[in-house]
């Protein structure tokens, strides 16, 4: 019984530690906030270092999902083997409470969205949980799509889906991340658009 459950290990062994890389530059510090990140663009002008490069640095990707390597020509960056990383998905309550639901950006049309599904300001903890929760498990599986990567890093974009508070089903809908060092990631984009 003991040998059956030590092949059973070795074999969740293999599948939870798949195929996960780390992007590294030497000699770089790993930005692990967008002050860090926006510091970086200014040093990769001023330097041999790109700000790409220094903002994927130490990075992590599953290798069927990462962006393109190398990130361009002379690029001094390596990748390395790791273990699926310790995911760890932040959505700062601000997102909701200074943007989607402020009075300030009524125009953009966000807060009409999240009122007409029946979430409000109050909803706030909610959501934040709910997309960070949804956030970790799907980066954790590589279900996400790389987006934009530019001098600021890696974005990719994750399928987050809500209970319609009014009744009338679950509603499917585009998030925003930009990816940090060692499985951060942290929500810049509360409602990138509808999923049919």
């Amino acid at each position: 019984m003991r040998e059956l459950e030590n092949v059973r290990n070795s074999i969740l062994q293999i599948f939870d530690s798949a195929s996960w890389i780390q992007f590294i530059h030497e000699g770089l510090l790993p930005a692990y906030t967008s002050q860090e990140k926006a510091k970086n663009v200014i040093k990769g002008n001023l330097s041999s270092h790109c700000a790409i490069c220094r903002n994927i640095n130490r990075c992590c990707f599953p290798k069927n999902n990462m962006p393109k390597y190398p990130l361009h020509p002379n690029c001094h960056c390596y990748l390395l083997d790791i273990p699926r990383p310790q995911v760890t998905a932040e959505c700062p309550e601000e997102k909701f409470e200074r943007y989607i639901f402020s009075p300030e950006y009524v125009g953009n049309g966000k807060i009409q969205l999240y009122t007409k599904w029946g979430y409000g300001k109050i909803n706030t903890k909610y959501l934040v949980n709910e997309l960070t929760r949804q956030a970790d498990k799907k980066y954790s599986n590589g279900d996400f799509e790389l987006g934009l990567l530019n001098e600021y890093g890696q974005r990719i974009s994750i399928v987050t889906e809500l209970n319609r508070l009014d009744g009338k089903g679950i509603v499917k809908f585009l998030t925003g991340w930009m990816v940090y060092p060692d499985g951060k990631i942290q929500l810049t984009t509360p409602y990138g658009g509808e999923v049919k």
